[in-house]
Parts: structure tokens; sequence; C-alpha cells
């Protein structure tokens, strides 16, 4: 009998198949994986096989899950994990801060600089200038209508003919320093109702103790006086606790 473990990186889990994998068609291991998966089986996932040396290799197919029965071992480790995607490279690029040609996968260009671009790995200088992403290099052909009559106004906006850095956080301050006056503003005011709040809790916490004193004096026909510093002795009674209470003590 041979075992199946089933493991899936995107879950952090491992499962073992309880029948005979030996008996197991592909389209049963389909089933058995989306099962665990909750879910049908994203055609971007893929199943490795991982033999005793570490060597993986796809199993898309009845007869690849054929040649994995014929392993000579116990336990079949079966991989379920994402395809390794193919590289984008954009030909005739090098990236403008760390000099690497061709740029691979995405490309980052600058909107405000001409002939600035970008790889994965140097997006610094998004934290000044925006930057325009270009996943496959097809989309150049849209970019350049776009640079050619939009870069003008792109540079005015940003005030580009004088100091960039300066320009964009003076247009930073001036978008967001009003937020943050408001936000000032309106964290005072809620600091100062919380006060409101909390000398409204004070002064009703005295009313109740005078009516405490109070219905005391009546209740046991003596002065205000002669109950206040019982009851501000013992504020977490209620008024028939206290009655109880000075009832004992007078006995």
């Amino acid at each position: 009998m041979q075992h199946l473990k089933l493991s899936i990186p995107s879950l952090n889990q491992s499962f073992l198949y309880s029948g005979n994998f030996k008996e197991m068609s592909y389209q049963q291991l389909i089933s058995y994986a989306e099962g665990r998966l909750g879910r049908v089986l994203p055609p971007e996932f893929q199943f490795f096989y991982l033999n005793s040396e570490g060597i993986q290799f796809v199993v898309n197919s009845e007869e690849q899950i054929q040649k994995v029965k014929s392993e000579n071992q116990q336990v079949i480790k079966i991989i379920l994990k994402e395809k390794d995607k193919e590289k984008v490279i954009h030909p005739n690029t090098i990236c403008s801060q760390c000099h690497s040609s061709p740029i691979m996968n995405a490309r980052y260009k600058c909107i405000v600089c001409e002939n600035r671009e970008f790889c994965e790995n140097c997006l610094d200088h998004g934290q000044v200038h925006p930057l325009l992403i270009i996943s496959n290099p097809e989309q150049e052909q849209f970019f350049d209508g776009f640079f050619k009559t939009s870069m003008n106004k792109v540079k005015n906006l940003f005030n580009c003919q004088y100091n960039l850095k300066e320009a964009f956080l003076k247009k930073k301050s001036e978008l967001f320093g009003t937020k943050q006056k408001d936000h000032q503003l309106q964290q005072i005011n809620l600091e100062h109702k919380q006060l409101q709040q909390k000398q409204g809790n004070q002064q009703q916490s005295e009313e109740e103790l005078n009516n405490k004193i109070l219905n005391l004096s009546e209740i046991f026909e003596g002065s205000p006086e002669q109950f206040e510093q019982i009851v501000k002795q013992n504020q977490h009674l209620s008024l028939e606790e206290l009655v109880d209470l000075i009832s004992d003590q007078t006995q």
C-alpha cells in the first residue's frame, strides 16, 4: 500500500490521504486537493512530485501519476503550489538607479523626469515623483503618446523647473496641511468633551452621596452631619445596604 502526503504551502498544511494511492486516478487527486483547498483548483496551481532525492517534476496527467506510482516509495510526497511565473523582459532598458539591464518583470517609469525608469528593487524615486508601471513591453506604445502630450502639464503641476523635492513637499503641505489642522481641532474637541463628561460624572456622584445622607437623616431622625462620614467611607453601598449597616451598629 502506498500512502499519499499532499502538501499545500498556501495553507501551510500537509494532508495524509486515507486510501491507497496506487488506486488513485489523476482526477481523484484533483478532487482530493480541491476538498483540502476548499475551492475549485485554480488554473495557476500545479501538482509537483518530490522524490527521495529532492527532485521535483510536474504531475499534470494520468500518465504522470502512473509514473509516480511506479516509484519505490511507501510515502509519496506531492506538493500543490502555484506555477513558476515566466519572467517578463523589457528589451533595451536599463534601471536608472542600479543600472541592471534589461529590466525584468514590472518596469517603473517616472512621470516627471524624462528618460528615468526603474526596476522592482529601486523604487525610492517614487517617494518624490509618481511612477507609472509598465507590466509588459507591448504597453510601451500606449505610453509614448502620454509622455509627449502630458509631460509639460505634469512638470508644471510639480513645479519641476525649480527644486523638485521642495515643490513636492509644498504641494503636500497645501493638500494635507488643512486636514492636519482639522484633525488637531477634532482631537481638542474630543478631549474637551471627555473632560466635561468626567466633571459631570463627579457632580452626579456628589449628588448621589448627598441624597443618601439626607435619606439616612430622615430615616434615623438625625442631622445630616451624623451620617456624612459613614456614607463617604462606604460610597459603594446602596441606600438599603447603608440602612442595614447603621442598624447593625446601633443595636
